[in-house]
């Protein structure tokens, strides 16, 4: 038996469908910027990474540094990941940490592990050091000069390439 539309019953569903796309939009949803922008001074911050070992702003102190805001359950920062591993070995000199918003060691080492990464990484149980830094959104990166002063800032859209990277610690 084939099925019949009316005209109206197809408005009406129209109508419905457009309303319902409509509604995924939310006017009150916080706007995901970045809190540091190119200019600002790096905020204050102390992590412990991977190996145990303390790493503060301070410790950025007298070159150009890279820090890197991630989790592993976004795609972009899976995919964006690998770029900073080959920055790492491409630049081993220039100081750089990856600090994870909400993920705990054990998941953090599986992944490096499964993905065979080598980078130095900060896990962080709540997003007290992301934060600092934004109010939303990942990856997001930032290069700061000698004295902390951000020199070059990105999101996911898009992320950094290895040579912009590599552009901004040696300009």
């Amino acid at each position: 038996m084939p099925v019949r539309f009316s005209t109206r019953r197809l408005c009406a569903s129209i109508l419905f469908l457009a309303g319902m796309m409509a509604g995924c939009v939310n006017d009150d949803e916080p706007v995901l910027e970045s809190l540091v922008k190119v200019g600002d001074r790096l905020p204050q911050f102390e992590v412990t990474m991977d190996d145990g070992h303390k790493m503060s702003t301070g410790d950025l102190a007298g070159r150009r540094s890279v820090v890197v805001l991630f989790t592993t359950s976004c795609a972009d920062c899976r995919r964006y990941l690998p770029v900073v591993e080959d920055f790492h070995l491409t630049k081993p000199e220039v100081p750089i940490v990856c600090i994870a918003r909400s993920e705990d060691a054990a998941t953090l080492r599986s992944y490096w592990t499964a993905n065979g990464l080598t980078l130095p990484y900060s896990p962080q149980p709540d997003d007290k050091i992301y934060s600092l830094f934004a109010t939303g959104g990942v990856p997001r990166t930032y290069v700061s000069d000698a004295s902390f002063t951000v020199i070059a800032e990105w999101d996911d859209s898009p992320v950094p390439t290895l040579e912009q990277l590599l552009a901004a610690v040696t300009e």
